[in-house]
């Protein structure tokens, strides 16, 4: 069963990406508080994350060890659509996909597949 990490701090949000995952039949993990990612994604194996771009001062550095550290994993990035300086740079960080948060929103089972 394929893995998806979710980095959301919205619970809300979370849940419609759980819910959305699961229908899907895949696994949903969230990752774990303080935890670096890179080292959630080698604890549970993901093979996408979705990660809050505004949840964290230190998020596009996550992004960027992500990347080195697990080059096939797709990281999906998501933030305000007033952020677009944040949205650029998580591109460049790494971030395979940059969308709004309704943007994934609407996009979320095509995206999950």
């Amino acid at each position: 069963m394929a893995t998806v990490l979710v980095a959301i701090s919205d619970l809300m949000f979370s849940s419609k990406v759980s819910a959305a995952a699961r229908g899907l039949g895949l696994r949903y993990e969230r990752a774990a508080r303080g935890a670096p990612l890179a080292s959630e994604v080698a604890r549970t194996g993901a093979r996408r994350v979705l990660l809050e771009l505004g949840a964290s001062p230190g998020v596009l550095d996550a992004v960027a060890a992500v990347r080195q550290q697990h080059p096939d994993v797709e990281i999906v990035g998501f933030c305000s659509h007033t952020l677009l300086d944040l949205m650029d740079r998580a591109r460049a960080a790494g971030c395979d996909r940059v969308l709004t948060q309704g943007e994934l929103a609407g996009q979320l089972p095509e995206l999950l597949r």
